[in-house]
C-alpha cells in the first residue's frame, strides 16, 4: 500500500522542502499521498540574519524564495492532502501552473498558512476538496470581513465539500466574517448566499457576536408578554404601558430574534448535514491555562480555551431552535462552551426532531 508521511519538522537551514524530498526519495516513499510540513522558521530565520531590524514574518514569498508547493507537486505528483502548519512567512501557492495537484486534492488543512489573497487562490484551485480545514488564519489577517466579499463565489468552486472545519482566528474569525458577510447580503440577494454549502454533512464553527438577553431581561419579556396576553395584545406592547427598562428589554428581545432567526434560517438550509458542532474545545496547554492574547477593536484581549462564549446561540425553542427541524439526518450536535439554555423542552423536541441524533 502507498506510504504516508504523517509529519516532518524542517528547522532553520536544513535543506528546505527540495532536501525533504530527495530524503523520501531515497527511502523509497515516492507514492506519497499524505503529508504534514513544519516550515515555520526556515525563511524567517535567514531574513532575521540577513537584517535584524526587519519584522521576523513577511505576508508575501520574494522572487527567488524556494517554491515548496512546486518542489511538493514534483516530488508527489500522486498526493491528496496537504496540512502545511506554522507557515506564516510564505503567500502559498502564488501560481500553480500545473493542474494535477489541484485536481488530485482531496483533503487541506491550513493552520496560520496564508493571506486572504492566498487563501482565496486556493480554494479556487482546488476544486475537487471534499475536506478543508482553517485554523487560526485571522491571527495573521485583519481586515478579514472585508476581504472577503467574494466567498461564496469561491465556495461555489468547491462542489464536492462535504465537511469544513472553521477554527481559531481571533483576530477576526473567519467563521464570523462568513457569518457577517452572508447575513448582510441575505435582503438584497434573491438566492440563498449558503446555497453552495448544500452539500455538507459535517460542519464546526463558532458563531460569536450574537446578542442575548440577560436572565434579568429575560424575566422581564416573560412577565410583559404574560401581561399582553392577559389583554389580548400578545403581538404588542403598546409604549405606554411600559416603564423605560421593559421597553428596552423588549425592543432588544425583537432585535435578538431577527439576529438569531437568521443565523438558524442560514443553518437550516444544510439538510445534509449530520455532524453540526457550535462550539468546540482544542484544549491546547498554553491556551487553555495561560490564555492567549489577541487584539480586536484597538484593544488587547485573552481568550482561554475552554471558557465559556455567552455571545452565541442560546439553542432554546424561545430563541427559535425549532427552525432547524429540518436537519433530519443529523447524528451529532456539539455546544461545548456555549453558554447555552437547553433545558427538557429542547431535549425532547431535538429527541423528536432528530431521531439520529445520537451524541451531543
Amino acid at each position: 500500500w502507498p506510504m504516508v508521511l504523517e509529519a516532518v519538522s524542517l528547522p532553520a537551514r536544513a535543506g528546505g522542502v527540495a532536501g525533504v524530498s530527495a530524503a523520501v526519495h531515497d527511502s523509497g516513499c515516492n507514492e506519497l499521498e499524505s503529508l504534514t510540513l513544519s516550515i515555520r522558521d526556515l525563511y524567517a530565520q535567514r531574513q532575521k540574519e540577513e537584517d535584524p531590524n526587519l519584522p521576523m514574518y513577511k505576508p508575501y514569498r520574494d522572487y527567488g524564495d524556494p517554491d515548496p508547493e512546486l518542489e511538493i507537486r514534483e516530488a508527489w505528483p500522486g498526493i491528496e492532502l496537504i496540512c502545511i502548519v506554522e507557515n506564516v512567512v510564505l503567500q502559498l501557492p502564488d501560481l500553480l501552473h500545473d493542474t494535477a495537484l489541484s485536481t488530485k486534492l482531496r483533503e487541506l488543512s491550513l493552520y496560520k498558512v496564508t493571506t486572504v489573497s492566498g487563501l482565496l487562490n486556493l480554494l479556487r484551485l482546488f476544486s475537487n476538496l471534499t475536506t478543508l480545514e482553517l485554523q487560526s488564519i485571522g491571527r495573521s489577517l485583519k481586515f478579514l470581513d472585508a476581504e472577503l466579499e467574494n466567498c461564496d463565489l469561491v465556495l461555489s468552486h468547491l462542489p464536492n465539500l462535504t465537511e469544513y472545519n472553521m477554527l481559531e482566528g481571533y483576530d477576526e474569525p473567519l467563521a464570523l466574517a462568513l457569518t457577517k458577510h452572508f447575513s448582510g447580503r441575505i435582503r438584497t440577494l434573491p438566492t440563498n448566499p449558503w446555497s453552495t454549502m448544500l452539500a455538507f454533512e459535517s460542519l464546526t464553527c463558532r458563531i460569536v457576536g450574537v446578542d442575548q438577553l440577560t436572565d434579568d431581561e429575560q424575566a422581564t419579556v416573560t412577565r410583559v408578554t404574560l401581561a399582553a396576553a392577559t389583554t389580548a395584545a400578545a403581538s404588542e406592547y403598546p409604549a405606554a404601558e411600559l416603564t423605560e427598562d421593559e421597553s428596552a428589554a423588549v425592543k432588544k428581545f425583537h432585535r435578538c430574534q431577527r439576529q438569531i432567526h437568521g443565523v438558524y434560517d442560514q443553518l437550516a438550509c444544510l439538510t445534509r448535514l449530520k455532524h453540526l458542532e457550535f462550539g468546540y474545545e482544542s484544549r491546547y496547554p498554553w491556551t487553555y491555562k495561560a490564555g492567549e492574547l489577541y487584539e480586536k477593536d484597538r484593544q488587547e484581549y485573552f481568550i482561554y480555551e475552554g471558557a465559556k462564549t455567552f455571545d452565541t446561540l442560546e439553542l432554546s425553542l424561545e430563541s427559535g431552535l425549532d427552525r432547524l427541524d429540518a436537519l433530519e439526518d443529523l447524528e451529532l450536535c456539539g455546544f461545548e462552551c456555549l453558554n447555552h439554555r437547553i433545558g427538557r423542552k429542547e431535549l425532547d423536541w431535538m429527541a423528536k426532531r432528530w431521531p439520529n441524533l445520537n451524541l451531543m
